[in-house]
C-alpha cells in the first residue's frame, strides 16, 4: 500500500499508518489490531531515527496532563485497581471532560 501510495519509509507517521489501515476493508476487529501494530513499527522507525517524529501534543493535551496523572495515581494507591481498569477509568473520564468543557 504504501508503494501504491508513493510513501516513502522516511516520511511515514501515525496519521498515514491509521489511514492506510483503515483502507483495507478488513474486518473492524483485524482494522484495531492491524492499527495497533503499525503504530508500534511506526514508534520503532521514530526510535530508529527514520520515520517522522510525532507532531507536538496539543494544548488540550497538555493541560489533560496532570490531571491524569493524579487521578491515575489515586486509582493506583487508594483503589488499588488494575492497570487496564485503570485506562478505562481514565477513558470515561476523559470523554466526560472533552463533552463537559469543550464547547
Amino acid at each position: 500500500m504504501m508503494k501504491a501510495e508513493s510513501i516513502a519509509l522516511e516520511d511515514l507517521d501515525e496519521a498515514q499508518v491509521l489511514r492506510l489501515v483503515a483502507e483495507t476493508g478488513w474486518i473492524r476487529r483485524r482494522v484495531a489490531y492491524a492499527a495497533f501494530i503499525a503504530r508500534r513499527f511506526v514508534r520503532f522507525l521514530i526510535d530508529q531515527g527514520i520515520g517522522k517524529p510525532p507532531l507536538p501534543p496539543m494544548v488540550e493535551e497538555t493541560a489533560k496532563t496532570e490531571p491524569r496523572r493524579n487521578y491515575e495515581a489515586y486509582l493506583r494507591r487508594q483503589r488499588s485497581l488494575s492497570e487496564g481498569t485503570i485506562l478505562e477509568c481514565w477513558r470515561y473520564a476523559d470523554r466526560f471532560l472533552t463533552f463537559h468543557f469543550r464547547r
